[in-house]
Protein backbone atom coordinates (compact mmCIF):
# COMPACT_ATOMS: atom_id res chain seq x y z
CA UNK A 1 0.00 0.00 0.00
CA UNK A 2 2.69 2.65 0.78
CA UNK A 3 4.30 1.76 -2.80
CA UNK A 4 1.21 2.22 -4.37
CA UNK A 5 0.31 5.56 -2.31
CA UNK A 6 3.87 6.33 -2.97
CA UNK A 7 3.57 6.33 -6.76
CA UNK A 8 -0.13 7.32 -7.19
CA UNK A 9 1.36 10.63 -4.79
CA UNK A 10 4.66 10.56 -7.00
CA UNK A 11 2.13 11.37 -9.91
CA UNK A 12 0.30 13.43 -8.30
CA UNK A 13 3.62 15.57 -7.19
CA UNK A 14 5.06 15.42 -10.40
CA UNK A 15 1.96 17.22 -11.90
CA UNK A 16 0.91 19.38 -9.26
CA UNK A 17 4.62 21.16 -9.47
CA UNK A 18 3.47 23.41 -12.30
CA UNK A 19 7.53 24.07 -13.53
CA UNK A 20 6.36 25.16 -17.09
CA UNK A 21 3.78 27.39 -15.43
CA UNK A 22 -0.50 26.30 -15.19
CA UNK A 23 -3.64 27.83 -16.16
CA UNK A 24 -4.93 29.23 -13.26
CA UNK A 25 -8.26 29.46 -14.70
CA UNK A 26 -9.63 26.19 -14.36
CA UNK A 27 -12.35 25.65 -11.99
CA UNK A 28 -11.56 25.47 -8.09
CA UNK A 29 -12.27 22.21 -5.88
CA UNK A 30 -15.38 22.15 -3.95
CA UNK A 31 -15.57 24.20 -0.92
CA UNK A 32 -13.92 22.48 2.14
CA UNK A 33 -17.15 22.89 4.07
CA UNK A 34 -18.69 20.38 2.08
CA UNK A 35 -16.14 18.28 2.36
CA UNK A 36 -15.47 18.05 6.26
CA UNK A 37 -17.68 18.34 9.41
CA UNK A 38 -17.90 21.86 10.28
CA UNK A 39 -18.56 22.60 14.57
CA UNK A 40 -22.12 23.49 14.46
CA UNK A 41 -21.26 26.40 16.68
CA UNK A 42 -19.46 27.51 13.66
CA UNK A 43 -21.83 29.07 10.25
CA UNK A 44 -20.07 27.40 7.07
CA UNK A 45 -19.78 31.22 5.91
CA UNK A 46 -18.14 32.08 8.67
CA UNK A 47 -15.38 29.06 9.21
CA UNK A 48 -12.57 30.44 7.15
CA UNK A 49 -12.60 33.65 8.47
CA UNK A 50 -11.05 33.67 11.36
CA UNK A 51 -7.78 31.90 11.54
CA UNK A 52 -8.53 29.87 14.46
CA UNK A 53 -11.31 28.60 12.69
CA UNK A 54 -9.79 27.93 9.73
CA UNK A 55 -7.17 25.79 11.51
CA UNK A 56 -9.93 23.88 13.47
CA UNK A 57 -11.19 22.51 10.27
CA UNK A 58 -7.80 21.68 8.66
CA UNK A 59 -7.22 19.50 11.98
CA UNK A 60 -10.56 18.02 12.03
CA UNK A 61 -9.76 16.66 8.64
CA UNK A 62 -6.84 15.06 9.38
CA UNK A 63 -8.49 13.54 12.40
CA UNK A 64 -10.95 11.85 10.22
CA UNK A 65 -8.28 10.80 7.84
CA UNK A 66 -9.04 13.00 5.03
CA UNK A 67 -5.83 14.44 3.05
CA UNK A 68 -8.36 15.81 0.64
CA UNK A 69 -10.23 18.12 3.25
CA UNK A 70 -6.95 18.84 4.77
CA UNK A 71 -5.55 20.07 1.20
CA UNK A 72 -8.39 21.99 0.54
CA UNK A 73 -8.40 23.94 4.02
CA UNK A 74 -4.79 24.87 3.69
CA UNK A 75 -4.65 26.01 0.28
CA UNK A 76 -6.04 28.60 -1.59
CA UNK A 77 -8.10 28.38 -4.12
CA UNK A 78 -5.53 29.43 -7.08
CA UNK A 79 -2.93 27.60 -6.37
CA UNK A 80 -5.85 24.25 -6.61
CA UNK A 81 -6.63 25.37 -9.29
CA UNK A 82 -2.72 25.19 -10.50
CA UNK A 83 -2.66 21.44 -9.16
CA UNK A 84 -6.25 20.79 -10.95
CA UNK A 85 -4.36 21.91 -14.19
CA UNK A 86 -1.13 19.96 -13.36
CA UNK A 87 -2.92 16.90 -12.93
CA UNK A 88 -4.47 17.28 -16.29
CA UNK A 89 -1.12 18.00 -17.96
CA UNK A 90 0.36 14.75 -16.62
CA UNK A 91 -2.86 12.62 -17.92
CA UNK A 92 -1.69 13.09 -21.02
CA UNK A 93 1.52 12.14 -20.34
CA UNK A 94 1.90 8.00 -21.21
CA UNK A 95 2.97 5.35 -18.19
CA UNK A 96 6.56 3.83 -19.10
CA UNK A 97 5.78 -0.15 -19.77
CA UNK A 98 8.06 -0.79 -17.06
CA UNK A 99 6.36 0.71 -14.16
CA UNK A 100 2.82 0.13 -15.34
CA UNK A 101 3.87 -3.99 -14.98
CA UNK A 102 5.43 -3.26 -11.71
CA UNK A 103 3.01 -1.42 -10.16
CA UNK A 104 0.30 -3.94 -11.76
CA UNK A 105 2.46 -7.12 -10.57
CA UNK A 106 2.43 -5.65 -6.93
CA UNK A 107 -1.16 -4.75 -6.83
CA UNK A 108 -2.14 -7.85 -8.35
CA UNK A 109 -0.07 -9.66 -5.03
CA UNK A 110 -1.42 -7.36 -2.44
CA UNK A 111 -5.25 -7.69 -3.55
CA UNK A 112 -5.43 -11.42 -4.68
CA UNK A 113 -7.52 -14.20 -2.71
CA UNK A 114 -5.30 -15.34 0.38
CA UNK A 115 -2.65 -12.49 0.33
CA UNK A 116 -2.95 -11.83 3.84
CA UNK A 117 -1.23 -14.93 4.60
CA UNK A 118 1.18 -15.10 1.25
CA UNK A 119 2.21 -11.79 2.57
CA UNK A 120 2.79 -12.59 6.24
CA UNK A 121 5.01 -15.82 4.88
CA UNK A 122 7.19 -13.32 2.75
CA UNK A 123 7.77 -10.90 5.49
CA UNK A 124 8.23 -13.48 8.50
CA UNK A 125 11.97 -14.35 7.76
CA UNK A 126 12.99 -10.62 7.68
CA UNK A 127 11.11 -9.85 11.33
CA UNK A 128 14.42 -9.86 13.39
CA UNK A 129 16.21 -8.38 10.55
CA UNK A 130 14.15 -5.36 10.50
CA UNK A 131 13.95 -5.51 14.63
CA UNK A 132 17.63 -4.56 14.31
CA UNK A 133 18.07 -1.83 11.98
CA UNK A 134 15.36 -0.78 14.04
CA UNK A 135 17.31 -0.56 17.22
CA UNK A 136 19.73 1.38 15.12
CA UNK A 137 18.05 4.02 14.16
CA UNK A 138 16.64 4.25 18.32
CA UNK A 139 20.48 4.80 18.70
CA UNK A 140 20.73 7.67 16.26
CA UNK A 141 17.95 9.34 16.89
CA UNK A 142 19.22 11.06 20.34
CA UNK A 143 22.25 12.29 18.28
CA UNK A 144 19.84 13.90 16.37
CA UNK A 145 18.62 15.34 19.24
CA UNK A 146 21.25 16.84 20.01
CA UNK A 147 22.38 18.36 16.72
CA UNK A 148 18.85 19.80 16.36
CA UNK A 149 19.26 21.65 19.61
CA UNK A 150 22.88 22.96 18.53
CA UNK A 151 21.08 24.67 15.52
CA UNK A 152 20.02 27.67 16.47
CA UNK A 153 17.30 28.24 13.86
CA UNK A 154 15.90 24.90 15.15
CA UNK A 155 12.99 25.07 18.61
CA UNK A 156 13.97 23.45 21.22
CA UNK A 157 10.74 21.31 21.21
CA UNK A 158 12.26 19.45 18.11
CA UNK A 159 14.63 17.80 20.19
CA UNK A 160 12.00 16.99 22.82
CA UNK A 161 9.96 15.42 20.13
CA UNK A 162 12.74 13.79 18.52
CA UNK A 163 13.40 12.24 22.42
CA UNK A 164 10.08 11.24 22.65
CA UNK A 165 9.86 9.68 19.04
CA UNK A 166 13.75 7.75 20.24
CA UNK A 167 11.88 6.07 23.46
CA UNK A 168 8.63 4.89 21.86
CA UNK A 169 10.41 3.08 19.30
CA UNK A 170 12.87 1.85 21.92
CA UNK A 171 9.56 -0.52 23.53
CA UNK A 172 8.30 -1.13 19.42
CA UNK A 173 8.95 -5.48 18.93
CA UNK A 174 8.36 -5.91 15.67
CA UNK A 175 9.01 -9.33 15.78
CA UNK A 176 5.68 -10.17 17.49
CA UNK A 177 3.93 -12.22 14.64
CA UNK A 178 0.26 -11.30 15.42
CA UNK A 179 1.45 -7.44 15.15
CA UNK A 180 2.65 -8.15 11.83
CA UNK A 181 -0.45 -10.20 10.45
CA UNK A 182 -2.59 -7.59 11.95
CA UNK A 183 -0.66 -5.13 10.09
CA UNK A 184 -0.68 -6.91 7.34
CA UNK A 185 -4.61 -7.08 7.38
CA UNK A 186 -4.86 -3.50 7.21
CA UNK A 187 -2.81 -3.13 4.31
CA UNK A 188 -4.15 -5.67 2.17
CA UNK A 189 -7.84 -4.01 2.97
CA UNK A 190 -6.73 -1.18 2.01
CA UNK A 191 -4.98 -2.43 -0.82
CA UNK A 192 -8.17 -3.72 -2.45
CA UNK A 193 -9.86 -0.19 -1.49
CA UNK A 194 -7.60 1.30 -3.57
CA UNK A 195 -9.32 -0.18 -6.75
CA UNK A 196 -6.79 0.35 -9.12
CA UNK A 197 -4.82 -2.32 -11.05
CA UNK A 198 -2.71 -0.58 -12.95
CA UNK A 199 -0.64 2.98 -13.21
CA UNK A 200 -2.09 3.86 -15.71
CA UNK A 201 -5.59 3.44 -14.09
CA UNK A 202 -4.47 5.78 -11.64
CA UNK A 203 -3.26 8.71 -14.16
CA UNK A 204 -6.74 7.78 -15.87
CA UNK A 205 -8.57 9.18 -12.50
CA UNK A 206 -10.47 12.54 -11.82
CA UNK A 207 -8.40 15.04 -10.15
CA UNK A 208 -11.04 14.18 -7.24
CA UNK A 209 -10.55 10.84 -7.34
CA UNK A 210 -7.27 10.79 -7.19
CA UNK A 211 -7.48 12.94 -3.94
CA UNK A 212 -9.82 10.31 -2.22
CA UNK A 213 -7.48 7.45 -3.01
CA UNK A 214 -4.63 8.95 -1.47
CA UNK A 215 -7.31 9.11 1.41
CA UNK A 216 -7.55 5.45 1.21
CA UNK A 217 -3.80 5.16 1.31
CA UNK A 218 -3.27 7.48 4.14
CA UNK A 219 -6.02 6.31 6.57
CA UNK A 220 -4.22 2.83 5.79
CA UNK A 221 -0.55 4.20 6.64
CA UNK A 222 -1.94 5.74 9.38
CA UNK A 223 -4.10 2.40 11.09
CA UNK A 224 -0.93 0.81 10.36
CA UNK A 225 1.24 2.64 12.72
CA UNK A 226 -1.94 2.30 15.01
CA UNK A 227 -0.76 -1.54 14.72
CA UNK A 228 2.55 -0.61 16.62
CA UNK A 229 0.92 1.97 19.14
CA UNK A 230 2.80 4.66 16.80
CA UNK A 231 -0.17 6.24 15.09
CA UNK A 232 -0.61 10.06 15.21
CA UNK A 233 -4.35 10.33 16.08
CA UNK A 234 -3.62 10.45 19.37
CA UNK A 235 -1.71 13.41 18.70
CA UNK A 236 -3.99 14.74 16.35
CA UNK A 237 -6.62 14.61 19.12
CA UNK A 238 -4.65 16.83 21.38
CA UNK A 239 -3.90 19.53 18.91
CA UNK A 240 -5.45 22.53 19.72
CA UNK A 241 -4.43 26.20 18.72
CA UNK A 242 -5.69 29.51 19.85
CA UNK A 243 -4.86 32.98 18.48
CA UNK A 244 -2.14 35.13 19.65
CA UNK A 245 -2.24 38.22 17.77
CA UNK A 246 -3.64 39.82 14.24
CA UNK A 247 -2.33 42.39 12.40
CA UNK A 248 -3.92 43.34 9.23
CA UNK A 249 -4.44 40.13 6.76
CA UNK A 250 -1.12 38.24 9.13
CA UNK A 251 -2.07 36.19 12.25
CA UNK A 252 0.33 34.72 14.74
CA UNK A 253 -0.92 31.52 16.49
CA UNK A 254 -0.15 28.62 18.82
CA UNK A 255 -0.40 25.17 18.63
CA UNK A 256 -0.65 22.52 21.53
CA UNK A 257 -0.15 19.16 21.42
CA UNK A 258 1.02 15.62 23.30
CA UNK A 259 3.61 13.46 21.69
CA UNK A 260 2.80 10.05 22.27
CA UNK A 261 0.96 11.15 25.63
CA UNK A 262 4.01 13.04 26.72
CA UNK A 263 3.47 16.32 28.75
CA UNK A 264 2.13 19.16 26.05
CA UNK A 265 4.09 21.34 23.86
CA UNK A 266 3.23 24.71 22.13
CA UNK A 267 4.46 25.86 18.59
CA UNK A 268 3.85 29.42 17.59
CA UNK A 269 3.15 29.49 13.70
CA UNK A 270 1.73 32.35 11.01
CA UNK A 271 -1.43 32.62 8.85
CA UNK A 272 -2.11 34.94 6.48
CA UNK A 273 -5.93 35.97 4.64
CA UNK A 274 -5.88 35.61 0.89
CA UNK A 275 -9.27 36.69 -0.47
CA UNK A 276 -10.93 36.55 2.26
CA UNK A 277 -9.77 33.26 3.69
CA UNK A 278 -7.29 32.12 6.43
CA UNK A 279 -4.54 29.96 5.47
CA UNK A 280 -1.39 28.66 7.15
CA UNK A 281 1.79 30.76 5.98
CA UNK A 282 4.50 28.49 4.17
CA UNK A 283 7.81 28.75 5.72
CA UNK A 284 10.54 31.02 4.48
CA UNK A 285 11.94 28.30 2.36
CA UNK A 286 8.71 27.27 0.90
CA UNK A 287 8.17 30.71 -0.37
CA UNK A 288 11.40 31.14 -1.97
CA UNK A 289 10.42 28.27 -4.26
CA UNK A 290 7.63 28.83 -6.48
CA UNK A 291 7.70 26.15 -8.97
CA UNK A 292 6.85 23.83 -5.93
CA UNK A 293 3.00 24.02 -6.37
CA UNK A 294 2.24 21.31 -3.17
CA UNK A 295 4.77 23.45 -0.64
CA UNK A 296 1.69 24.12 1.03
CA UNK A 297 0.62 21.00 1.25
CA UNK A 298 3.95 19.14 2.15
CA UNK A 299 4.12 21.94 4.66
Amino acid sequence: MMYAAALSSGFFLAACSCEDGCDVGASAMASPSQMVGIDPGISSADVFTTPDSAMTVALRSLKEKKISAFLQSVVPQAELAKMRDGWKKAQSEPVSPDEDKEFQAFMGMATAEGSEEMLFLMVKPYLKDAQEQLQGVTMMLPMMAAGALENADVPAETGAMIGQLSAKLAKLDITDEDKAREAIGVFVKAARALDVETASEIKALSFEDMLGRVDIAYAGLIDILGVYDLSPQKTLESMSVKMVSTEGDHARMEMTFSLFGAEPQSMPFEMERIDGRWFPKPSQEAAEEPEMGTSRLAR
